[in-house]
Formats: structure tokens, C-alpha cells, sequence
């Protein structure tokens, strides 16, 4: 469900922020799920995108992964289903860190960056692995990166309702807002999570969260947005992948240009082999 508070605009970045470089706009689909890298290894240039079924059972003591204030959170949803979709997704986003890092998953730690993007805390923020999540219904996304910030965005598709004109001009620069309400009725509500997790996804990769002006960015323009004069250490120029998805759902991947990528399914069967697991869960 889009956030009622990323309807606003909360930033003042303007279009020449964005330098356009040649990077292509859209690519197509990424290929079927294949099998589980191993040794869980992540190069330079490499992206993995991790599947998640939010339905498939977790394993026993997999929630005891969370620290306390995870689990705090966790506790604090009163509707089932977000409290399982937060749960299960840290939850997997351990086991996969711990993974790549040969480290126990319930002692890792995060710390977030100053727009909220979250990151991993000393010692293991020297590594230069970078990670991003998003979860929306039954489905769930994790990508990681060795060596620059990445994004990621799936969002389940809920019917815009009498005031679809209103949202689609709260995200939309003006060409595509005029693009979009020319399309049949029929086709306007794929374009417009099309749009919304293409931009979700890059302000996530920026690390800039709701500090993006989403009416000031054209992801359609001949050229794409590239690097921000105010992060020249990152490589130059950003590529966004509109990924395939199920029916009912629309998701994005931002990152470097020329990453690339591969995509994997999770199952946290795997994982007890490959990663040193707490006997008595999370440990201070």
C-alpha cells in the first residue's frame, strides 16, 4: 500500500539535479529463479535479487533471529499480516547476510542513514555489502550489492479509487501525468505502480527516502537520470529494471549501470547448513 505521507512533496530537488546520461530507461523482464549461489559469494558488479513467498513456513526459532528491537516492532503490529511480513522479511534478511558474511544472523546489527535507509552497523558496515528491501502482501524482495547502494520496490496493485487523477499527480511529472491519463481506464492502474516502484526504487538506491520529488523526476525521458553532483564517489550513471512479477504486483530494482544481476528464490530450508545457527537464538 503507498504510504499516505509519500503523497507529499518533501523535498526541493530539482530536475538539473539529475544530470541525464545514455543508461537505457526500462529493461526487460529478468529470467526465471535459479538455483542458490553458493558459496554465497558477491562480486563487484553483481547484484542478487532474492524471491520471498511471505506464505512459506519459517523455520523453528527463525522469528528468535530478531534483536529486541525488531522483535519490539514485530510485537507492536496487532494485525497479523504486517507483523508477519516484517517478521518473516528481517528474518530472511539475516539469514542471507549471515550467509555472505560467514556470520552468525542473529548477531548482526543495523543502523540507518540520515533519510532512514537502513544499513549494516559496525564492524560489518566496513564490508561494503549493501542491501535494500521492500515487501508488499504474499511477496517480498531483497537485493544485495558488493560495492555501491542498490533499491528495490515491489508494491501490491490496490484499486486507485475516485481519486486516481489526485495520486497520479502527486507522483508523476507533468508529461507523464498527461501520458497517463491518455491511456484506457483499463490500463492506467499498471502504469501507475510502473511509475510508483520505478521512483521508489531509485529514491531507495539515492538513499534520499521521501526527500525525492517524485513530480520533478521523468523516468521516460529520452535519457535517465544519473548521478547526483552531491554522491560523486558512487559509479556514474543509474539503470532501472522494471522486474517481472506476479499478477497483482508491480516492482522496480535500481542500481549502477551495468550491474549484473541474477535472481534467486528463498527458501530458509537452505539455509541451516550454510550459516552458523544460534543455538539459543539472538544473543546480545
Amino acid at each position: 500500500m503507498i504510504p499516505a505521507a509519500a503523497m507529499m512533496n518533501h523535498g526541493s530537488i530539482s530536475h538539473s539535479d539529475f544530470p541525464l546520461t545514455p543508461t537505457p530507461p526500462m529493461s526487460a523482464p529478468l529470467p526465471a529463479s535459479c538455483p542458490l549461489p553458493a558459496p554465497f559469494r558477491i562480486g563487484p558488479g553483481e547484484c542478487h535479487l532474492w524471491d520471498l513467498d511471505l506464505e512459506a513456513p519459517l523455520l523453528p526459532g527463525q522469528e528468535a533471529l530478531l534483536d529486541p528491537e525488531e522483535q519490539a516492532r514485530a510485537a507492536a503490529f496487532r494485525v497479523p499480516l504486517p507483523r508477519r511480513q516484517f517478521s518473516t522479511t528481517r528474518s530472511a534478511l539475516r539469514l542471507l547476510l549471515g550467509a555472505y558474511l560467514a556470520q552468525p544472523p542473529g548477531l548482526l546489527r543495523f543502523c540507518l542513514a540520515p533519510h532512514g535507509k537502513p544499513g549494516l552497523a559496525p564492524p560489518y558496515a566496513e564490508v561494503g555489502l549493501h542491501f535494500n528491501v521492500s515487501h508488499a502482501g504474499q511477496r517480498a524482495l531483497i537485493a544485495l550489492t558488493a560495492d555501491h547502494p542498490v533499491g528495490v520496490d515491489i508494491e501490491a496493485h490496490r484499486p486507485l479509487g475516485e481519486d486516481g487523477a489526485g495520486l497520479a499527480a502527486m507522483i508523476c511529472h507533468p508529461r507523464e501525468l498527461a501520458a497517463w491519463k491518455a491511456l484506457p481506464q483499463a490500463g492506467r492502474l499498471h502504469d501507475f505502480y510502473r511509475i510508483w516502484t520505478g521512483k521508489e526504487a531509485l529514491s531507495k538506491a539515492l538513499g534520499l527516502g521521501l526527500g525525492l520529488d517524485f513530480r520533478q523526476l521523468e523516468l521516460d525521458a529520452p535519457g535517465f537520470p544519473g548521478l547526483p553532483p552531491s554522491q560523486p564517489s558512487l559509479p556514474g550513471g543509474w539503470q532501472l529494471h522494471v522486474l517481472e512479477a506476479p499478477a497483482g504486483y508491480s516492482a522496480a530494482l535500481a542500481l549502477a549501470a551495468g550491474t549484473r544481476i541474477s535472481r534467486h528464490s528463498f527458501h530458509a530450508a537452505a539455509f541451516p547448513a550454510a550459516v552458523p545457527w544460534p543455538a539459543t537464538g539472538n544473543r546480545p
